[in-house]
């Protein structure tokens, strides 16, 4: 079973360098690493540099889409990303807590009634997974489909991730009969949503993690 780790990033250095941190001193499982930097102009860069010097698989993207672009490219393989079973996607601001957050995620999916393993599913607008981090498999990702292609804009985002009815992330997978599960609750979550979830103040905790 291969398993990926995608980062989404844009500007924010000092959250790579916590990503790269935490991930060599956890469980890995295996996993490939992989930042995928959306840039409105892609040249090499100190991003590229740092990845380069940790062994973590990077590459430069037009940012178009932000990071529901980036799913997109990754379910419809678009990057340069081999043949994957399980895909644990993330955005930069998202950072682990646990040094066994991917085997909590990958113990869940392999549960065959899953489709989806979130960090958080929410309820604003109407229930759906928040792609600042959830877990899927290949076989589902290859039966989702897509309204826009390529996704452009905000609008056709957050059409994919709460405002598409049936055509959301979520709602497709419900109707292939599989569930989407929430991995836990989000104060003890072995992710960290460090900018929407700023509140519970966890970084004390990575840091006594990943010393």
């Amino acid at each position: 079973m291969r398993i990926i780790i995608v980062i989404c990033i844009y500007n924010r250095l000092p959250n790579l360098h916590r990503w790269i941190n935490a991930w060599g001193k956890s469980q890995q499982l295996g996993a490939e690493l992989i930042v995928v930097h959306n840039q409105d102009n892609i040249q090499p860069n100190e991003y590229q540099g740092l990845c380069q010097l940790h062994g973590v698989t990077y590459i430069a993207r037009q940012n178009v889409g932000f990071e529901t672009g980036i799913i997109q490219d990754v379910f419809l393989n678009k990057l340069r990303i081999k043949k994957w079973d399980y895909m644990l996607f993330v955005t930069d601001d998202t950072i682990p807590v646990k040094k066994d957050f991917l085997l909590q995620y990958v113990n869940e999916l392999k549960k065959p009634d899953i489709g989806c393993v979130c960090m958080e599913i929410s309820g604003v607008w109407t229930p759906h997974i928040r792609t600042t981090g959830f877990m899927v498999s290949r076989e589902t990702a290859t039966k989702i489909y897509w309204v826009n292609v390529p996704i452009a804009n905000k609008e056709e985002c957050y059409f994919f991730e709460h405002q598409g009815f049936q055509d959301t992330m979520m709602s497709q997978i419900l109707n292939m009969g599989k569930r989407v599960v929430q991995l836990s609750n989000i104060a003890t979550s072995p992710l960290w949503d460090s900018d929407h979830h700023a509140d519970h103040k966890r970084l004390n905790e990575y840091t006594k993690q990943f010393k």
